[in-house]
C-alpha cells in the first residue's frame, strides 16, 4: 500500500471560531487515514507531500521524523497511524 494524495483543509468551527487544519492522506487501495493540526502553510504542506507521497503508510516513524520541527508533522503522524491500524 502506497499513499498517493495529502491534501489539507482549513476548518473553522462555527461557535467557537477556532481554525485549524485536517489533513487526508488517501492510498492506491483506497484507504483514507486523517490528522489534524495548526492551519498549515503552503510550503509545509508542499514538503510533507514531498516526504510521503509514495511511501508506505507504516514508515510513518521515518517519515515523521523527516518533518520534524514542522507544525504538520503531528497531522502525518496521525494520519499515517489511522491508515496502518486500517490496513492491520
Amino acid at each position: 500500500m502506497k499513499i498517493t494524495d495529502l491534501p489539507a483543509f482549513t476548518l473553522r468551527e462555527p461557535g467557537s471560531g477556532r481554525v485549524y487544519s485536517l489533513l487526508k492522506a488517501s492510498t492506491d487501495q483506497g484507504l483514507t487515514g486523517w490528522g489534524e493540526s495548526l492551519p498549515l502553510a503552503p510550503a509545509s504542506l508542499a514538503l510533507a507531500r514531498s516526504v510521503a507521497v509514495g511511501q508506505e503508510p507504516s514508515r510513518y516513524d521515518v517519515l515523521t521524523r523527516r518533518l520534524s520541527g514542522d507544525p504538520i508533522a503531528a497531522a502525518v503522524n496521525m494520519a499515517l497511524l489511522d491508515l496502518y491500524g486500517q490496513e492491520a
